[in-house]
């Protein structure tokens, strides 16, 4: 069960409209790139078989997103557990007054997605911020479902 990690005050509210949102914003605007998307691959999808009218995965959830791109083949069952992780991250940051992510979380995030860039914890650490690592996953998922979406006949958004 989420819990606030602040008390929910006005005061809290206006003391941190000064602090860097940095990470938050970057996972927030990322995750609505991410679902727009996986619902175009889905609406796609509905075109070819005329059933567009029928559903609305734009009301689905994120995970009811996930799952139908897993179970039609357009997200192996690893790359979508990953994004349900990202998933969790954003509603962490959504759900939880005052949430801090931590380095280890996201670099654990990372290598689900395949990057090994971060793998010396130590250097990464010392090197990058945890803002830095979150948009490397961000281009990690936008390439795989932009190149996903263009193999399928949708929108080429990889050579924009």
């Amino acid at each position: 069960m989420r819990k606030p990690v602040s008390l929910p005050s006005f005061e809290y509210y206006l003391s941190k409209l000064s602090d860097n949102d940095e990470t938050l914003v970057t996972v927030l605007k990322g995750h609505l790139v991410v679902e727009a998307l996986l619902v175009e691959i889905i609406q796609l999808e509905f075109s070819k078989n005329n059933d567009f009218l029928s559903e609305k995965p734009w009301r689905w959830s994120f995970p009811q997103k996930v799952n139908w791109c897993i179970k039609n083949g357009y997200l192996t069952g690893n790359k979508g557990d990953a994004l349900k992780d990202f998933n969790n991250v954003r509603n962490d940051f959504t759900h939880i007054l005052g949430y801090q992510l931590t380095f280890d979380r996201v670099l654990n995030l990372a290598d689900k997605f395949g990057n090994d860039e971060f793998s010396d914890i130590t250097l990464s650490k010392e090197w990058y911020e945890i803002n830095d690592v979150i948009i490397e996953i961000l281009n990690i998922i936008f390439c795989d479902l932009a190149l996903v979406l263009s193999e399928k006949g949708g929108a080429d958004y990889m050579s924009q």
